[in-house]
This record gives C-alpha cells, sequence and structure tokens, in this order.
C-alpha cells in the first residue's frame, strides 16, 4: 500500500509509537490493578461504548453542519460503490474484534503481559506466508522456527504470574497460551480487513466506532446476566478514564494502518511485548524476570526480521 501523502510516513511511525506504548499500559494497569475488582467484560463494554458514542457525536455534528437529512445520507451511502463489500468487511471487523479483545483481555489474567503479546504477535507472522501464497525460505523457516520456541519458552518461564494467573498452574497457562493464540490470529486479520476499508475510502475513526458494535451488546448482555457491572461501583473513575485513553490509542492504530498500510504497520507491531516489558518495568516498577525479559526482547527482534523478510517476498 503506497503512502497516501509526503508526510504519511511520520505520522504513521507516531500514530504507532502511540500505540503500542498506550496498548502496554493499558494491559499491565488492567492486569495488575484493576482485574482484582473489574471483570474484563465490564472493561470491554466501556472501552467500546465510547468508541460508538463519540462518532454519533461527530456524525451528528456534521449533520447539523451540512443540513443533510438523515435519510438522504443514508440512501446516499447505499448508493455508493463498494456498499456491499463495506457490509461484509464491517461484519468480519466485528466479529474477530470481539473475538480479540475477549481472548486478550483474560489471557492477561494467567499470562504475564508481555509472554501474551509474544505469542499473540507471533502468529501473524506464522500465518501469513499461507494466507499470502508466498514460498517459504530456508531463513523464513529458521526464524519461525525460533519465534516459535522462544514465545514457547516466554509462556512456560512468564506464565501464571500475572495477577490472576491461577499460581502458576498449568492449566492456567494453557488457557492463557490458547487464548493469546486466538487473539492473534484475530488481530492478523483485523489488520488487513481495516487496510482493505481504508481503500473504500472508510476514515479511520469511523472504522475504530463500528468494529465496535458486536463487543457493546455482547459485554453489555453478559454484563446483565452476570451482574458485572456492579463491580464498577469500586474503581468507576479509573474504568472512565482508562476507557478514554482506550479509545485514543485505538483511534492511532487505525491511523497507522491508514498511513503505513497493513504490512509495515505489522511490523511495527512485532514490537508490541519489548514496549510491553519496558513499560512494566520503567513505569510501573514492576520487576520481570532477567531471563524471561531478555528472551521476550530476543523474539520480539527476531520476529521484525521475519516480517521484513516476508514483506520483501510478498511484495515481489
Amino acid at each position: 500500500m503506497k503512502l497516501q501523502y509526503k508526510g504519511a510516513a511520520v505520522g504513521g511511525v507516531v500514530a504507532l509509537l502511540v500505540f503500542l506504548s498506550g496498548d502496554a499500559f493499558r494491559m499491565i494497569y488492567s492486569a495488575y490493578f484493576l482485574y482484582r475488582e473489574i471483570d474484563p467484560f465490564v472493561l470491554m463494554f466501556c472501552f467500546s461504548l465510547l468508541s460508538l458514542i463519540s462518532l454519533a457525536g461527530l456524525m451528528l455534528r456534521d449533520w447539523l453542519r451540512s443540513g443533510v437529512k438523515f435519510s438522504c445520507v443514508v440512501t446516499d451511502f447505499r448508493q455508493r460503490a463498494g456498499f456491499v463489500r463495506c457490509v461484509y468487511l464491517y461484519g468480519l471487523i466485528n466479529f474477530f474484534t470481539l473475538l480479540s479483545w475477549a481472548s486478550g483481555f483474560w489471557a492477561i489474567k494467567y499470562l504475564l503481559p508481555g509472554a501474551f503479546s509474544s505469542i499473540a504477535v507471533s502468529v501473524g507472522a506464522i500465518i501469513l506466508p499461507f494466507t499470502q501464497g508466498v514460498r517459504l525460505s530456508v531463513l523464513n523457516i529458521l526464524l519461525s522456527i525460533l519465534v516459535v520456541l522462544s514465545a514457547v519458552f516466554i509462556a512456560s518461564a512468564g506464565g501464571g504470574i500475572a495477577v490472576s494467573g491461577a499460581s502458576g498452574s498449568g492449566a492456567g497457562i494453557n488457557a492463557g497460551i490458547v487464548l493469546s493464540i486466538l487473539c492473534g490470529i484475530a488481530i492478523y486479520i483485523n489488520t488487513r480487513v481495516s487496510a482493505r476499508l481504508g481503500v473504500l475510502k472508510q476514515s479511520p475513526i469511523k472504522v475504530n466506532a463500528l468494529r465496535s458494535i458486536l463487543v457493546v451488546f455482547c459485554c453489555f448482555g453478559l454484563c446483565l446476566k452476570f451482574d458485572f457491572f456492579s463491580t464498577i461501583e469500586v474503581a468507576w473513575v479509573d474504568v472512565v478514564l482508562l476507557s478514554s485513553f482506550m479509545f485514543l490509542i485505538q483511534v492511532s492504530l487505525q491511523f497507522a494502518i491508514a498511513w503505513l498500510g497493513a504490512s509495515l504497520t505489522t511490523i511495527g507491531l512485532s514490537a508490541a511485548p519489548a514496549f510491553a516489558v519496558l513499560i512494566q518495568s520503567v513505569f510501573f516498577k514492576i520487576t520481570v524476570d532477567s531471563i524471561v525479559a531478555s528472551v521476550i526482547f530476543f523474539n520480539a527482534c527476531v520476529l521484525i526480521v521475519l516480517t521484513v523478510e516476508q514483506r520483501k517476498r510478498v511484495s515481489r
């Protein structure tokens, strides 16, 4: 995907850095502080609801300024080329956003955030050659083996030490690994779908908001059924502030995809595990085992080299 204008590269890199730092902060703060009192489904509902409210506000502002009736807007949208394609892609991104959020928010209950991130971002690099029809090179195979081995070590050595990590039990670690893999698959697909929606002239803010519809309704139903909303009274200020923060970092990811393209964004996301370790150690002062931290950084470096090598072969 070609950059749309001269400053797109700089803007995309800044947006990507904002997302990586912000998402690492969100994971660690949720796992080590909020999860003690608040269920992950409550946080998912609040985060996604804010995106929908923000979009509704922007759309209402535009309609009031333009004086165009709502019925005219709907009719115009239906007449646009690619309408059916848009609906299909929004359906896909809603399903995989629900899958990625549900698996990702629960995985960090059982795994160190850096360990979860290492597994999740490794999945995309492993499955990309098979989805893009790329012939595997010897270097690609060797790097993939290194990624898998390092991710397995990180999961086994760094598993079960999150705040709700099932006291290091095998069941908790296995659940975290499976959830991390599911999250990685969903993130990989969502990145591609977001890029395709960008080609259809869908704005990053609109994509970020409309992909949350299924999350809102599903989480609302679960929270009502199991009375999860009662837990929000304990730390509602934190939830509101973190929801606003989450909205900003999710929008930054959509802008990064729009300005850099799916391939370059995927390369950048390979650094997510290293950012998680840095934020946890430097900002929160929560120690990470030196061996586990070293392997996480090694995993991130190998992933970056692997995704760059894959991108070269895909572009040929």
